[in-house]
Order: C-alpha cells, then structure tokens, then sequence
C-alpha cells in the first residue's frame, strides 16, 4: 500500500475565509499531514510585533472548518516561519527574546495537537511510517542573517542533532529521509535560503547525496520539503537528491503588496502530495488553476532516484 505525505506552507486566515485546499487534502487521504509554517501571519509585511494580530489570525484559522477537519483526522507535524515567528523575515536570534517567547507560547497553544515528539524544541524527528523518517526543522528560532559575521541557521544544538539524526550509526536510518524546512533550500528570495547558509548547506548536500550501490544508500533517497515563497517548485539537486516547495495552501499569489490586493484574482490554493509507491514516487503540486497554474507531477524512480522525462 502507498504511503502519502502531504505538505502545505502559509495560511493567512484574516483575510482568506474560504480555504479550498483543505477538502482536496482530506479527500487525498494522506497518512500525515506537514505544516511548514506562516501557519498564521503576524503581518503581511513589515517590522512590527503585533501579538494581538497574530493571535487573531490563528483564531481565524482555526475557526475554518475544512481545516478544522483535516487536522482532527490526519496525524500532523508543524513547524513555524517568519510570520508566525514574528514580523517578515524575522530573525529569531536578533528578535526581543521576550516576543520571541510569547509568539512560541501561541505556537504551542494552537499547536499543541501537533504529533512534534522533541519539546520543548521545535525540530523532531518522525519514525511511524514504514520506510520513511521525517526531519522536521527550525529555521527561525536561532537564525541570524546569512550575511552576519558567523551566520548561523539552526544554532548549534540542532545543527548538532541534525547530523546525528542523518549518521547511520547514530539513528536508524530507512529507505526514505525526508528533511522539512519553513525555508527552502536553493528556492527563495537571495540571503533567505538555506543554501546561503554554507556551512549547514553543504552539510546537508553531502548527507543527502544518493550514492548507488553504497553501503548506507538505502537512507539516502531523500526529499528536502521547504515553504515560504507562495508558488509550487520542483528542483532536482546535483547530488540527487530533490526539493520540493509548496507554499500558498490559504494565501496569495507573490507580489501581493497591500491588504487591497488580498483579492480572488490573487488567491493561491497551493498545497503537495508525495506519494511513495513500489517503484517511484510521485510528488503532486495542486494550485488554483485560475492564479497559480493547477496541478502537476513529478516522477521519480525509487533504483537509480532519478527523476524520468515528462
């Protein structure tokens, strides 16, 4: 039987009441469901902690029933991002540490559902699949700008436990690694990605690579599953291993500048679906075919963890 994963990024419930996506996903029948965060929005844009905003928009979101239903029924992962962190492109290691922990406390709150097995961190790991384990990632709590002197992504501690959870004499490894991240890794505006952060890229590109035929290739075939950007995107990396960004589930389309343009003409509906069969995976991005192109398929054979010619 296939197991499926479905993934989703950015729900902005002040202003999106009606939520489509979310009957499509308890309609997929997914065996998990991953949030990789603006699971809320503090603000759309600019620099100001605004906790009454924030703690709105969760009360909006939860209120919609279609998501409502969703994650009563499907086991869930969450993880935040900058928006439900703090303001756009907060930086969780330059942010007041008092907002910092009072925008965690409504995290936990709303999310307390959350099957997230490492509190009181935010990254887990999740192993109740067969064949498949979950890295779920913190890429705002501790993240400095990539441009600092020392840049940092994860802070030490994780980045730590990352390698660990990636070491197949550490952790059990199985046929599938899945990392998740509110970023993604080479998708993204420049200096927000997490390939500007070298010394965690590359880390991550050299555990990730798929090497027929090695000894520990059977955790190699992985998928980096990111956020954030509000489209659909498919990238296959040198290494081979893929990225796979869905961001837009109850949201807009970019370049969306004010609270005027947050119009049906700019709505994104965008959410993925990875579907592990007995030879290939196959990884769904569904959107709204009026703003952001419908749906499309990425295939990727399980041998050689390539994907094939469309």
């Amino acid at each position: 039987m296939a197991t499926k994963i479905a993934f989703v990024s950015c729900a902005y419930g002040t202003y999106r009441k009606t939520q489509p996506a979310w009957e499509e996903i308890l309609a997929a029948k997914p065996d998990v469901l991953l949030m990789l965060g603006d699971n809320a929005y503090m603000s759309w844009y600019g620099s100001e902690w605004d906790l009454k905003a924030l703690e709105d928009c969760y009360r909006a979101q939860f209120a919609v029933k279609e998501f409502r239903a969703v994650i009563d029924s499907v086991p869930t992962l969450a993880i935040w991002d900058d928006h439900d962190c703090g303001p756009d492109d907060t930086l969780g290691a330059e942010a007041p540490p008092e907002t910092l922990a009072a925008t965690r406390k409504m995290f936990d709150q709303w999310f307390g559902f959350a099957r997230n097995n490492n509190r009181p961190h935010m990254y887990c790991t999740y192993d109740d699949l067969p064949e498949v384990r979950i890295v779920m990632l913190d890429v705002r709590t501790y993240r400095t700008s990539s441009k600092a002197a020392n840049p940092t992504l994860l802070g030490d501690a994780q980045e730590d436990w990352l390698w660990k959870q990636l070491d197949p004499v550490a952790a059990q490894q199985k046929r599938f690694t899945i990392i998740a991240s509110g970023t993604g890794f080479s998708v993204g505006k420049p200096d927000h990605r997490v390939a500007d952060y070298r010394s965690v890229a590359d880390g991550i590109r050299s555990r990730l690579a798929f090497h027929p035929g090695s000894a520990d290739s059977l955790g190699r075939r992985a998928l980096f599953l990111g956020g954030d950007v509000h489209y659909n995107k498919f990238v296959s990396h040198p290494e081979n291993f893929h990225e796979a960004i869905s961001s837009g589930v109850a949201c807009f389309i970019p370049k969306t500048y004010t609270v005027n343009d947050f119009v049906p003409g700019r709505y994104a509906d965008n959410w993925g679906l990875i579907t592990i069969g007995d030879t290939q995976v196959h990884v769904d991005f569904h959107a709204n075919p009026h703003t952001t192109g419908g749906t499309s398929r990425q295939v990727i054979a399980i041998e050689n963890w390539t994907v094939a010619k469309q």
